[in-house]
């Protein structure tokens, strides 16, 4: 019984290729996005109240479609051996972001500017 996919080397390449661009624009967006947000509370340039729910609904929307993009690239990884190196790079770039969200969200919630 043969439980391995048969997918030609051009239809991979070209998927794994589109999860790479997606990874790194979705790492790049959350860190950008989710810092912008951040340093806007830390200034006080909006009202405190309004930026802290954009803050929290931000967060819970990266939180979903970065979750999705690192399930992709995870499955990606078991499905297209030769490029699972990359793949897993990719969902290390993409997990760097939960420290800073972590520290983001710490200091939001306990009120603290730096």
């Amino acid at each position: 019984m043969k439980t391995d996919i048969e997918i030609p080397e051009e239809d991979e390449q070209v998927v794994v290729t589109r999860l790479m661009r997606i990874s790194l624009l979705s790492s790049l967006l959350s860190l950008i996005i989710g810092s912008v947000i951040f340093f806007a509370y830390q200034a006080r340039i909006i009202d405190e109240w309004d930026i802290i729910l954009t803050f929290f609904i931000y967060f819970i929307i990266a939180f979903f479609v970065n979750t999705i993009i690192l399930i992709n690239l995870f499955i990606g990884a078991c499905l297209f051996k030769a490029h699972r190196t990359k793949l897993l790079l990719r969902c290390g770039l993409l997990l760097l972001n939960c420290p800073i969200a972590i520290y983001y969200f710490l200091t939001v919630i306990n009120f603290k500017p730096i």
